[in-house]
């Protein structure tokens, strides 16, 4: 009888016990599905950062490079307005001045090839400026993304780690307190 009384608190230890790994694992996978929940939320809302700062620069650059293209555009249609108001007055006085006529013909052509060729490097420098700083934004954009999720990375192999450690734990505690054969 006292055997038998041993044995069904032995069991009922044993079921306990049981029973009280089962929740303390069970509160473990739960702990660690809400985390992971949370590091992914996280891993989404900054990609939607990224992606929303990436249009934001994108839209930047296409309004700048509109801005240059009027503006280029605006001073070559003034030039263009101020050399054929001077060529109208130099028609006009063509009859009495021909030998200055073309003196002053050669000088304007001059000054509107070399102020086209500075409107032109002009032009080339500032897209150049303009792409070199967009490529260099770009790369430290990806660079931190690459970063922040490598970081995101290495906290969910911890975390994945932790919690095969204290499984673990709980399968060696559970063995070490099942009853043995020869008790």
């Amino acid at each position: 009888k006292l055997t038998s009384n041993w044995v069904s608190k032995e069991n009922s230890w044993n079921q306990q016990k049981t029973e009280m790994i089962e929740r303390e694992v069970a509160g473990l996978r739960n702990e660690f599905a809400q985390k992971q929940g949370e590091l992914i939320a996280k891993s989404q809302e900054q990609e939607k950062q990224w992606t929303a700062r990436k249009t934001e620069l994108e839209a930047q650059a296409e309004r700048k490079q509109r801005d240059l293209e009027t503006s280029v555009t605006q001073e070559r249609d003034s030039i263009r307005a101020y050399l054929e108001r001077r060529s109208k007055e130099l028609e006009d006085s063509y009859r009495e001045k021909f030998a200055t006529l073309e003196q002053e013909k050669s000088r304007v052509s001059a000054w509107l090839l070399q102020k086209e060729e500075e409107l032109v490097e002009q032009y080339q420098k500032r897209e150049t400026d303009m792409r070199n700083q967009w490529n260099l934004k770009k790369m430290e954009v990806t660079q931190q993304f690459d970063e922040k999720l490598k970081r995101l990375a290495e906290e969910r192999q911890s975390l994945q780690k932790d919690f095969e450690q204290k499984v673990r734990e709980l399968e060696l505690r559970n063995r070490k307190d099942l009853p043995r054969s020869n008790d």
